[in-house]
C-alpha cells in the first residue's frame, strides 16, 4: 500500500515539473506575473517580459533556453571521423604542430573511451581517424576501442601538401558506410594552412552556333547552359604549394586549354560534334571560361556536399590567423560560426577538448522556438506580424538568451489589468535519441497601462452618451477633453479633474497611471451682486456714487450706480434697493458670444467729491487764495469684496478737520512809526490754509518795515514773509514784525574839468599843457574856487600862442 502511494505522488510531481508555472499560479492577486518557466527533459525555458518604453507601449520579450546536462546514458548513437592535416608544414623546421594535433586526438579519444569515460559512450559512439597530405588515409575506421585509436593517431607522420578536400570526401565515405538509423554523425577537420591540392570539377552542358562544314576545320560551338557539377573523385588538381594557379585565358583570347581552370563542361555541339570547354568554378556555382578558381572552391564544395546529408562539420583552423584564404577556407568548411574554433600550439588540446564536450553536452538539437504573440501586440522588426520564429540551434548547459522587442496597439487598447504576450509560445527540438519534442511555454504578462477617463455631471453620475462615456486612453496618451454638455438656463464652466492635473486654458492632458474622473462645472446664466453702504461719524448721508465694472476679455465696460439720499436708485429698473443702504444688482454671467463676464464695485464719489482709490481717505476741501485747496473734512472709505458671493460692503467715516488755530501779530522792540498800530489776531484757521500777511506802512521819513519773521530774532533764517505775502498754516503761530530806522543823507554833486580847444579847426597841443584841475565833490549850495591860467602855452608848430 505504501509503495503504491509513494507512485501516485512521483507521478504527480512528474505531472507537475512539465506544466508551465502559470498553471500553478494563485489567482488571487491581479498582478501581472511577467514572468514564467517550464521544463521538460533537462530541458528549461524562462520567457520574462517588461515594459522598455511605457508611454509609447514599447516591451521586450526575453527567452532563457538551457540544455541541461547530458549523461552518457542520453547521447544517442554517434559517428565521428576525425581528419587530421599531415603536411609538411606541421613538423617543418622542427615544428611541434604534428605532435601536439596528435595528442589532442589522442585525448579527444580518451574522453569517450578511456578509463574514465562511461560506458554509454562506449556503447554508442564510434571514431575514425583520417590523415591527408597529398591525399587522403584512413589510418582506422569507425572504432570503439582506444588502443587501435591511440596507435592509428601515433603513427601519422607529416609530409606532402594539403588536400583538405580529400580528407572530407573520405570521412564522409567512412560516415555513409553505416548503416545503423538514427546515427549522429560528426566530423572535426584539422588544417594548418590553405589548401594546395582539389579534385577537378565536371557537368554536362549544350553547346550552340558551330559552323564547321569541313573535316579540317575546327568546331566553334559556344557553350549555353550546363548542369550540376560534381568532382571528380580520380583525379588531382594543384601543385601541392599554390592556393589558387588555376587560371583560364582571362578573356584575353578565346583559347579553351586543356586542364585549365578547375572546371570543365563536357558535351555536343548542335552539328553533333563532341566538345569540352575548361573553366573556373566559383564557390557560389556559377562557372565561366574566363577566370581563375583556388583549392579552397573544391574544399567548401565537399562540406557542403557532406552537411546535405546531416553531418555536422567541426573545423579547427591551427595556427591560420583571423584572415586569408586558410581562414576564409576552415570557415566555410565549418556547420557554422560556433562550430569554427582557433587553435594554436599551446591550446589544440583544450580545442579538443571543447569539441568533445559540445557533442557530449547537446541534450537538444536543432531548437526552434515559435511565440505568437497577444492579442494586440505586433513585431517591431521590419518584417513586423504578430508570431516571432528563430532557429536556434543546439541547447547546453550555457543558458541561450533571446531578446526582441514588441509593440502594443497603445490606440485600441483592451479592457482588463494585464496584458497577456503570447498565446501559446513553444519551443520544440530534438533530444538525444532523436525524438522530436515540444515545450509549452506560459503566458507573462505585462500591466496594462491603460486606464479610464469617465465624465459624470455635477452629482456624480456618469455622462452615457458617445462624446462622454467612459474609455480607455494609455498612460501617457494626449486626451483631449470632450466638448461641453449642455443645461438648461447654465453655462458651462469647464471640467474639475480628479486624478490628474491640467493647466488653466489646455484643453487636454497627459494620461497618468491613474483613471481620471472629469466633474461638470456649471455657472447659472445671471447672478446677484449685493452692495452695502454704512455710515459712521455723521448723520449726514450724501449721495454715493457707485462704478460697476464689467469686463470680458479684459475689455472693461463701465456702468456707474447711484444711491440716493431718500433711498432710490437713478439709475435703472434692474437695481433694487433694500433699506438701509443695500442694493442688488442683477447680472449676467456670460456674454451671447459664451465669453464670461468679471465684475467689480468700487466708490467713485460721495456727494461731489471724487473717490479715486477702492478704499482709504478722501478730503473735503476748500480754495486758497492761490487756487491751492486746503482740508476741511476727511471721509475714511472702508472696503470688504467677497468674489466668490459677490458681495462688497463699504463703511464711510466722517471726520471734521481741526480749524482753531491762529496766526497772532507782534512788533519787535520799542522803536516804530508814531501812528503804526499792531495787525489783528486772524482766528479759526485749518491746517493748510493759506493767508496773506497783514499789511503795515508809515508816512514818517527814515523808517522801513523788514517784514515779519517766526522768532522774536527776526534771524535772516526766520523770515516768513513780507506783508500782503502768502503764508501757509501749519498750526497756531506768532509772527514778528520788525522796524528800522535811518536819519536822511545831505543832497552832494561832483564838478569835473576838461580843456578844449576853442579855436576851429585846431588842436591842442600834445604837451606843454598846464594839468587839468581834479574833480570837486561838495554839498549842493557850497561855494567852490575855480581855477584861472593866465599864462599862454606855445604851439610847437606855426610860433602861435594858446591862450585860457
Amino acid at each position: 500500500m505504501k509503495k503504491r502511494i509513494l507512485s501516485i505522488v512521483l507521478a504527480v510531481l512528474m505531472l507537475l515539473s512539465v506544466l508551465p508555472t502559470t498553471a500553478l499560479a494563485a489567482e488571487e492577486s491581479v498582478a501581472p506575473q511577467n514572468v514564467v518557466t517550464a521544463e521538460q527533459g533537462g530541458v528549461k525555458v524562462e520567457k520574462r517580459a517588461e515594459w522598455t518604453d511605457e508611454k509609447n507601449g514599447k516591451a521586450k520579450i526575453t527567452f532563457t533556453l538551457t540544455g541541461g546536462t547530458m549523461t552518457s546514458l542520453d547521447i544517442p548513437k554517434t559517428d565521428i571521423v576525425l581528419v587530421i592535416d599531415k603536411s609538411a608544414s606541421m613538423s617543418k623546421n622542427g615544428s611541434p604542430k604534428m605532435n601536439n594535433a596528435k595528442k589532442a586526438a589522442v585525448s579527444f579519444v580518451d574522453k569517450f573511451f578511456g578509463t574514465g569515460a562511461d560506458q554509454g559512450y562506449k556503447d554508442k559512439v564510434q571514431i575514425a581517424v583520417v590523415s591527408y597530405s597529398d591525399s587522403a588515409t584512413t589510418n582506422v575506421g569507425l572504432t570503439n576501442q582506444k588502443e587501435r585509436l591511440t596507435s592509428a593517431i601515433n603513427g601519422i607522420s607529416a609530409k606532402g601538401g594539403t588536400h583538405i578536400q580529400a580528407g572530407i570526401h573520405l570521412a564522409q565515405q567512412i560516415l555513409d558506410a553505416d548503416k545503423r538509423e538514427k546515427v549522429k554523425k560528426l566530423i572535426v577537420v584539422l588544417s594548418d594552412g590553405e589548401p594546395t591540392y582539389s579534385y577537378p570539377f565536371t557537368a554536362t552542358g549544350t553547346f550552340t552556333g558551330c559552323t564547321k562544314t569541313n573535316w579540317w576545320e575546327d568546331c566553334n560551338a559556344r557553350l549555353t547552359s550546363y548542369g550540376a557539377f560534381t568532382a571528380v573523385y580520380s583525379k588531382t588538381i594543384g601543385d601541392g604549394t599554390s592556393f589558387s594557379g588555376m587560371e583560364t585565358d582571362n578573356g584575353i583570347f578565346n583559347w579553351n586549354w586543356e586542364n585549365s581552370g578547375n572546371a570543365s563542361v563536357s558535351g555536343t555541339c548542335n552539328k553533333n560534334h563532341d566538345r569540352t570547354q575548361y573553366g573556373a568554378y566559383a564557390v557560389n556555382g556559377t562557372f565561366t571560361a574566363r577566370g581563375s578558381s583556388n583549392h579552397g572552391v573544391g574544399t567548401i564544395w565537399e562540406a557542403k556536399q557532406a552537411k546535405a546529408k546531416g553531418t555536422e562539420i567541426f573545423a579547427v583552423g591551427f595556427d591560420i590567423g583571423s584572415s586569408g584564404n586558410a581562414y576564409n577556407t576552415m570557415t566555410g568548411v565549418a556547420t557554422d560560426a560556433e562550430h569554427y574554433k582557433a587553435a594554436t600550439t599551446t591550446d589544440i588540446s583544450f580545442i579538443f577538448n571543447t569539441i568533445a564536450d559540445t557533442i557530449t553536452q547537446a541534450i537538444a538539437k536543432d531548437a526552434k522556438l515559435t511565440d505568437p504573440l497577444g492579442t494586440g501586440f505586433t513585431l517591431t522588426t521590419s518584417e513586423g506580424g504578430t508570431t516571432y520564429t528563430e532557429n536556434v540551434g543546439d541547447l547546453s548547459e550555457k543558458p541561450t538568451k533571446i531578446e526582441f522587442e514588441i509593440q502594443y496597439d497603445t490606440a485600441h487598447p483592451a479592457a482588463g489589468e494585464t496584458l497577456p504576450t503570447n498565446n501559446g509560445a513553444t519551443l520544440t527540438y530534438t533530444d538525444a535519441n532523436g525524438t522530436q519534442q515540444t515545450i509549452r511555454i506560459g503566458n507573462p504578462e505585462l500591466e496594462n497601462l491603460a486606464r479610464t477617463v469617465t465624465y459624470v455631471d455635477e452629482n456624480g453620475n456618469a455622462y452615457t452618451d458617445e462624446a462622454h462615456k467612459e474609455k480607455p486612453h494609455w498612460y501617457g496618451d494626449t486626451v483631449t477633453l470632450a466638448p461641453a454638455p449642455t443645461k438648461e438656463g447654465y453655462t458651462f464652466n469647464g471640467w474639475t479633474p480628479t486624478g490628474v492635473t491640467i493647466a488653466e486654458g489646455e484643453n487636454s492632458f497627459e494620461m497618468p497611471k491613474n483613471n481620471v474622473t472629469l466633474k461638470a462645472s456649471w455657472i447659472k446664466n445671471t447672478k446677484t451682486l449685493t452692495i452695502t453702504k454704512n455710515w459712521e461719524g455723521t448723520t449726514e448721508k450724501p449721495t454715493v456714487t457707485f462704478l460697476l465694472t464689467q469686463k470680458k476679455n479684459d475689455v472693461p465696460t463701465n456702468y456707474t450706480r447711484t444711491f440716493m439720499l431718500d433711498g432710490e436708485v437713478d439709475t435703472g429698473s434692474e437695481v433694487v434697493e433694500t433699506a438701509p443702504w443695500t442694493a442688488t444688482i442683477e447680472v449676467p454671467v456670460k456674454d451671447t458670444d459664451g465669453t464670461a463676464f468679471e465684475y467689480s464695485v468700487r466708490e467713485t464719489e460721495i456727494g461731489d467729491i471724487s473717490v479715486t482709490i477702492p478704499g482709504g481717505d478722501v478730503y473735503v476741501t476748500a480754495p486758497n487764495p492761490d487756487g491751492s485747496a486746503y482740508n476741511v473734512v476727511k471721509w475714511h472709505i472702508d472696503f470688504l469684496a467677497d468674489y466668490q458671493e459677490n458681495t462688497y460692503s463699504f463703511t464711510n467715516t466722517y471726520t471734521a478737520l481741526e480749524h482753531d488755530y491762529e496766526v497772532e501779530y507782534k512788533f519787535v522792540g520799542t522803536e516804530k512809526p508814531d501812528n503804526v498800530t499792531v495787525p489783528s489776531k486772524v482766528e479759526g484757521l485749518y491746517k493748510g490754509q493759506r493767508i496773506a500777511l497783514a499789511r503795515v506802512s508809515t508816512s514818517q521819513a527814515g523808517w522801513t518795515f523788514n517784514g515779519w519773521y517766526s522768532t522774536a530774532d527776526c534771524g535772516e533764517g526766520d523770515k516768513v514773509g513780507d506783508p500782503g505775502s502768502t503764508y501757509e498754516v501749519k498750526g497756531s503761530a506768532i509772527l514778528y514784525g520788525e522796524w528800522t530806522y535811518q536819519a536822511p543823507q545831505p543832497e552832494t554833486a561832483t564838478l569835473r574839468f576838461e580843456f578844449k580847444s576853442g579855436t576851429e579847426g585846431k588842436n591842442l597841443p600834445a604837451s606843454g599843457m598846464p594839468p587839468v584841475p581834479n574833480d570837486v565833490t561838495e554839498e549842493v549850495g557850497t561855494a567852490v574856487q575855480l581855477a584861472h591860467y593866465t599864462e599862454t602855452v606855445d604851439d610847437g608848430e606855426n610860433n602861435g600862442k594858446w591862450t585860457f
